[in-house]
């Protein structure tokens, strides 16, 4: 099933960026937009941030939390690529270990709804899980979408395949309900993150889920300062394991 839906996602974009309006189409080189402060628009825009948290005494534990994110953006498509996660171990050296790629493609409608394919693959130790992925494609909706606010929801259905630290592994169907959103608050501060659910189609009540939400505090024009959330929850876990795995954790992020 992964396979067809790979295959059938290559495809969609290679046919979307091939023809328009049923005729063929090759974007022509642009000369280097500017705004209008006469600033460099990057093509590729993107942010980095990291934090790093350190406990001794009684307990010794010390651990590094990324996330990375880049897009492009055009009139009828847009790519999204972000990369986040966790590397630490404590005292009994045990691994706190966890990490996620997203990469998404969208063709945009002039009515604020857009076709997308979807890759996600992640790992996840705490929670027994050395391998995950999920494709998927689906339409999505601007609900909201300002300059400095926006309320995403897209939809789908998917394809998704599990393979547990125990050599266990099961392949099944999924739906995808997908929320990105950005909301301002006081002064430039602001809030942003994304929330996820997978279901299985043949049984609701199996259930994968994973947000990140993230509270931002400018500290320059491209500095921040961020304290994020980032939740995980699995409806079959391994024995003796939790289905949610949460990290809180404040760190420093650059824009490009």
């Amino acid at each position: 099933m992964i396979r067809i839906l790979l295959s059938s996602t290559f495809l969609f974009v290679i046919f979307s960026e091939c023809t328009a309006n049923g005729k063929p189409y090759i974007q022509p080189l642009k000369p280097v937009q500017s705004d209008d402060q006469g600033n460099e628009k990057v093509p590729w825009p993107g942010e980095v941030s990291i934090g790093y948290q350190n406990q001794s005494g009684n307990v010794h534990q010390h651990r590094i939390n990324y996330f990375a994110k880049v897009d492009r953006t055009t009139k009828r498509t847009g790519i999204h690529f972000e990369v986040s996660g966790r590397n630490g171990s404590d005292s009994s050296n045990i691994r706190n270990e966890a990490g996620n790629l997203r990469a998404r493609y969208c063709i945009k409608h002039e009515n604020r709804t857009w076709q997308f394919a979807e890759i996600k693959l992640d790992y996840n130790r705490p929670l027994d899980i050395d391998q995950h992925r999920n494709v998927s494609i689906g339409t999505g909706w601007d609900l909201q979408k300002t300059q400095e606010e926006y309320l995403l929801l897209s939809a789908g259905i998917g394809a998704d395949k599990l393979d547990r630290i125990n050599n266990a592994d099961t392949d099944f169907t999924t739906g995808a309900v997908i929320v990105d959103f950005k909301q301002s608050l006081v002064q430039d501060n602001y809030i942003e993150g994304n929330v996820n659910f997978y279901p299985r189609l043949n049984d609701f009540s199996n259930l994968k889920a994973d947000s990140r939400i993230s509270m931002v505090h400018p500290l320059t024009k491209k500095a921040s300062l961020k304290l994020t959330l980032q939740q995980n929850y699995f409806s079959e876990i391994g024995q003796g394991a939790s289905k949610f795995d949460r990290n809180l954790y404040a760190s420093l992020s650059r824009k490009f």
